[in-house]
């Protein structure tokens, strides 16, 4: 795992990157049963700007490679906070996720029932 940032002026530049292999898992895991006991690696480059005194504009991507099988993912992600007070906020969230293969990721409090096919864009809003 790896974790790089970098501020030029009012941009923040961020890069993450993270690799997750899988031991030798038993025969009888859930995993193994279901064909899921694969390494994966997922890159998340972004950056977030201070437009003004009272907005942030951020950006993301993230890519999550599956060594061995076609069930990569790849989402952009758009977002702007605009602080109206110390404690209130209003915000918008955008973006677009790629889901390859059986590949169901999505955002947290949306729901995939079905892998999308092979190249398909779902768009949440």
């Amino acid at each position: 795992m790896g974790a790089l940032a970098y501020r030029i002026g009012v941009v923040n530049l961020q890069f993450n990157y993270g690799y997750s292999q899988v031991c030798a898992a038993s025969d009888r895991s859930s995993a193994t049963l279901l064909g899921t006991a694969n390494s994966f690696g997922v890159m998340e480059p972004g950056a977030t700007i201070l437009a003004t005194a009272s907005d942030t504009i951020e950006t993301a991507a993230t890519e999550r490679d599956v060594r061995g099988v076609h069930e990569n993912e790849l989402d952009f992600q758009a977002s702007n906070d605009h602080f109206i007070s110390k404690r209130t906020s209003r915000y918008m969230r955008a973006g677009y996720i790629a889901n390859n293969g059986s590949s169901t990721e999505s955002w947290p409090l949306v729901t995939v029932s079905e892998p999308a096919r092979s190249g398909s864009w779902r768009q949440y809003a």
